[in-house]
């Protein structure tokens, strides 16, 4: 499943007592970087031939373009769409693996389930009106309660701030309050002071339709406390989102309008101001690293074009470069790599809706191109919303536009790349451990269409001096489909370094979303412990046992393993009669992946449940590890119960038979 925030913060470390997990879901930091580093965070080492270039993505780069092929798709047309709306945006929220979308039409909140290609079907969330004259609102998606689904951030101008609780899948929606005390125009979400989960910061009318303070929602255990989030005074705040633009891990947030603010964390969910432009009036604005120097950059538009607030990466201090003179697309604006050609662009409405093509081979200049300067909306009092999602949910993140203006909630599909490169790679930094430990399993979330293939290598090594000289371990191929997989592996060493290679299908690419490892400082390690019985009616109740075991030393282990019925109270039920296990079980066994079969029906006749506790146990000169499964085994044969209401039955009779089975694996 995937769903939106408007920017996403990944954990790069991850730890389970002594089983670490490194993972990286961001490389728009660009290469360069061999490391060794402690996290991987958004750069990388080297590339050839991907795309870097949208959050969230690695895939080949396309390579042929015809820009002028976008189809309109109107998901609303009437008077109820008022351009100063903003939240229109693609989410999963039935949790079906595709794109609903989620809008303002009237002085109530939708949703749009995605039913077919760009075919949806109109559910209401709730009311919650706006005011009459110059109505102004703002939706944003979150797990706010963190229960797996998405839910509905709201702030109008004449209901206050709030959310809508998703129940069900999109079945039930439950309004909460956060306040209204006072009307707000703006709301967003992200986890302000670290502490794991969902805090809302929104910006209230204090200062009029348009402007006002920043107001934190602090999540304490669920519930909210709301507080000033700055003590910045005299300014009147508008768009306010979340970006971290100086890199220490905590959020910081920008503000447009007259002034633009840059407001950065200081480590407890408030802010301070340390950018402050008043020379030019900006209105869309969108964090992105447009001139790729490996530090997030703020793209604006507004008074004379397209401009760049260029981070000289302290976060600090911020250099003002035009972008462009375009003065029809300024109200809206958003970047992402719209062409897949591996250089951020940037998107834009307002009197025409639109993009401006990075030019590769001269970097920070971009092409105007005009996607539809008519649509049915009153030219002048056009768009103030653009947003940029690959809607349609193929495999090649190929970013459509979502677009809001007078009368009309629009998405225009992106139909302009033709083809992509062959073949493409890319190799991680190095990341650095601090002490010899044992790597045994990497991970991916990737899309893999039939005929395309993606391929991973690792290699593991003590030495950084000789390191970039060591072979790969690979290929391990990605399966086709789309979702999370991994496999384990076997490396001992203080660096860890992935490569992952693309190669294109007929029409089509495999697209990388998230890559990690997982490495323990534990000798001994014990993991994907696991039991089966066989289900075939032939006397016999055999249960397949599997387990892998690595050794930091490739020491060999000897292993034993006994199942209890009473949660571990006692183990009185070890595997006595058992066949492949040469190798698998009792002494010297060596470390890799091991199964061997146990007669359950002979060692233990007449026996079922559903809670059977297996415990496995190595042990060697270095060390030892004890991992545990539970499962359902059943060795009684099938109690069968058949009857009918019929004492006798003559010839030519329809008899009715009733019958019943009892067994655990019926």
């Amino acid at each position: 499943m995937k769903y939106l925030l408007i920017f996403a913060f990944c954990l790069p470390l991850i730890v389970f007592g002594s089983n670490i997990i490194v993972q990286q879901s961001d490389w728009m930091g660009g290469d360069g970087v061999f490391g060794p580093v402690t996290e991987w965070g958004t750069k990388f080492y080297r590339s050839d031939s991907v795309t870097t270039a949208t959050a969230g993505n690695v895939a080949l780069v396309a390579t042929a373009w015809d820009y002028t092929k976008w189809e309109r798709h109107i998901i609303v047309l009437g008077p109820d769409v008022h351009y100063t709306l903003q939240g229109f945006m693609a989410v999963d929220i039935d949790k079906d693996l595709d794109k609903d979308l989620i809008a303002y039409v009237g002085d109530s909140v939708f949703w749009f389930e995605n039913v077919a290609s760009f075919v949806y079907l109109k559910h209401a969330v709730g009311y919650a009106p706006c005011a009459s004259v110059e109505p102004v609102a703002t939706l944003y998606p979150a797990d706010v309660d963190t229960d797996g689904d998405i839910d509905i951030l709201v702030a109008t101008n004449s209901v206050g701030a709030g959310w809508f609780e998703n129940i069900g899948f999109g079945a039930s929606w439950r309004w909460h309050v956060l306040d209204n005390s006072i009307g707000y125009h703006r709301i967003c979400a992200a986890d302000v002071d670290n502490d794991k989960d969902i805090d809302i910061i929104a910006v209230d009318n204090s200062r009029s339709n348009y402007w006002g303070e920043i107001i934190l929602f602090r999540n304490i255990g669920g519930t909210f406390s709301m507080e000033i989030a700055t003590s910045v005074s005299g300014i009147g705040f508008w768009r306010v989102y979340p970006a971290d633009f100086n890199g220490d891990g905590f959020v910081d947030l920008y503000s447009v309008n007259l002034p633009t603010s840059i407001l950065l964390n200081d480590g407890t969910g408030h802010f301070f101001n340390v950018y402050y432009q008043s020379s030019r009036v900006f209105d869309g604005a969108w964090p992105s690293d447009i001139d790729r120097d490996g530090d997030l950059d703020l793209v604006v538009a507004g008074s004379g074009g397209f401009w760049a607030l260029l981070n000289d990466g302290s976060g600090h201090s911020f250099s003002v470069v035009l972008l462009s003179p375009n003065s029809n697309m300024i109200d809206g604006s958003m970047t992402a790599d719209i062409d897949m050609d591996g250089f951020p662009d940037i998107v834009g409405s307002y009197v025409a809706v639109g993009w401006l093509r990075q030019n590769p081979l001269m970097p920070m200049t971009f092409t105007t191109y005009t996607i539809d300067h008519s649509p049915p909306y009153s030219i002048g009092r056009g768009s103030h919303w653009i947003y940029v999602d690959d809607v349609d949910c193929g495999c090649a993140p190929d970013m459509d536009l979502l677009n809001s203006g007078q009368n009309a909630h629009i998405i225009y599909e992106n139909k302009m790349i033709q083809s992509y490169a062959s073949i493409g790679y890319l190799e991680s930094s190095v990341i650095d451990a601090a002490d010899t430990c044992l790597w045994y399993r990497i991970g991916w979330d990737a899309c893999v269409p039939h005929d395309t293939a993606i391929a991973f290598y690792w290699r593991v090594g003590n030495d950084i001096t000789t390191f970039s000289s060591l072979p790969w371990n690979g290929p391990i191929y990605g399966t086709v489909g789309n979702g999370l997989d991994s496999i384990n592996i076997c490396g001992v060493g203080r660096y860890f370094q992935y490569k992952v290679e693309f190669r294109r299908g007929i029409n089509d690419i495999a697209v990388l979303r998230k890559f990690w490892a997982e490495y323990t400082t534990k000798n001994v390690l014990l993991t994907g412990l696991e039991f089966s019985e066989e289900t075939y009616c032939d006397n016999r109740n055999m249960v397949q046992i599997c387990y892998s075991i690595y050794s930091i030393d490739s020491t060999f282990s000897d292993v034993s393993v006994k199942f209890s019925l009473d949660g571990g109270v006692t183990w009185t039920i070890p595997p006595l009669t058992v066949s492949d296990a040469e190798g698998d079980i009792g002494v010297n066994v060596a470390p890799g992946e091991h199964c061997f079969y146990w007669s359950l029906s002979t060692d233990v006749p007449g026996i079922e449940g559903r809670e059977f506790l297996a415990r496995i146990i190595a042990s060697n000169p270095i060390g030892a590890d004890t991992a545990y499964y539970t499962g359902p085994l059943d060795s009684k044969p099938p109690e069968v119960n058949v009857f009918t209401h019929l004492s006798q039955v003559s010839c030519g009779d329809s008899l009715t038979i009733y019958w019943t089975v009892n067994d655990t694996f019926w």
